[in-house]
């Protein structure tokens, strides 16, 4: 049976009457919440002796020993005079779980006890040996580490199969799962980085992002994103159901789903589309140096005073023409 000190009348608690007087000989009854019927405390933590009931005062109205409450139970506390007058009652006064015993959550620093780590759920750290500075929540959560330091895994089988990797963080069920010893990985979500092992710095933000990727230097932002990427490295890839072009490609980044029919960035006026691009129009006067956009690169302006190919445009005109530039000036064509 697990105890608490309780709030009412903990370690060297006294109490008065009503005239802010102690209360030498006071009575103190307790009670199921809401009830008449007598509940037992304790004298200490062991739980072993029970304080009388009604708890008699002192002559300076303090309890003769502490009073530990039954985790998990509610009480009521009368307090009267010695005569019997009532000078108050208060109800519903809850003694606080033990976790770890009354609702079968294992509390506690992990495998090896090391003061650093904190481990909530059945078998959560349990087989750590030197790692220090994790944090494991949930069933199975680290529960294979043995040295691999300042981890993170929040959700039922969250890393469970890290041993020694480090600065890993997976939120989610079986987030991060496979991970054995990569380093620097981050799962949020539901199954998110499920199959990755020794290849770290990878991150993979929704459900089942980054599913079955083994590579490298991998990120993926959204439900579904990248799941089809096994071994590739190196790839970005965003939006719902976003994938990348192979299975094994690396150095790519992946923008939305096949649905997806338009890229726009609104505060440059640009446009790509399934039919054309847009980069929007300038004058000739707001065209950046020659030098700074550099060879090739091209714009449209709406106020050329002429329409010959190759020459340096010029503005004050009306008329509307493509230009490029030759690293020195700007040229219409």
């Amino acid at each position: 049976m697990a105890v608490v000190l309780s709030q009412y009348a903990g370690a060297g608690a006294q109490f008065f009457d009503n005239n802010g007087n102690p209360l030498s000989g006071g009575l103190i009854y307790t009670y199921a919440a809401g009830t008449t019927t007598p509940i037992a405390t304790y004298t200490s933590s062991s739980g072993l002796t029970a304080n009388a009931n009604p708890i008699v005062l002192d002559s300076a109205g303090r309890t003769p020993a502490q009073i530990w409450l039954t985790a998990g139970n509610s009480y009521k506390f009368v307090l009267q005079t010695s005569l019997g007058t009532l000078i108050k009652t208060d109800d519903n006064i809850f003694a606080s779980f033990d976790l770890s015993k009354e609702v079968g959550v294992a509390v506690g620093l992990g495998g090896s006890s090391v003061a650093t780590n904190i481990a909530v759920g059945d078998t959560a750290l349990d087989t750590n040996t030197t790692g220090a500075n994790n944090t494991a929540v949930g069933y199975n959560a680290l529960t294979a580490n043995t040295d691999g330091v300042q981890n993170t895994a929040v959700g039922s089988q969250a890393l469970d199969a890290n041993t020694g990797g480090d600065y890993n963080t997976a939120v989610g069920y079986d987030a991060l799962s496979a991970v054995s010893t990569s380093n620097y990985s981050t799962g949020l979500g539901y199954r998110a980085i499920n199959a990755a092992t020794t290849n770290g710095g990878n991150t993979g933000v929704g459900a089942d992002a980054l599913l079955l990727a083994t590579g490298s230097n991998n990120t993926a932002v959204g439900y579904a994103a990248g799941n089809s990427l096994t071994t590739g490295s190196n790839n970005t890839v965003i939006g719902y159901d976003a994938d990348v072009s192979g299975a094994t490609v690396s150095n790519e980044v992946t923008l939305g789903n096949s649905s997806v029919t338009s890229l726009r960035v609104p505060g440059l006026t640009l446009v790509f589309s399934v039919k054309y691009f847009n980069h929007g129009t300038l004058t000739v006067a707001t065209l950046p140096a020659a030098a700074t956009a550099g060879a090739g690169a091209r714009a449209f302006v709406t106020d050329a005073n002429a329409t010959t190919f190759a020459s340096i445009v010029a503005g004050g005109g009306a008329n509307g023409v493509p230009v490029y530039s030759d690293g020195t000036n700007w040229r219409i064509g």
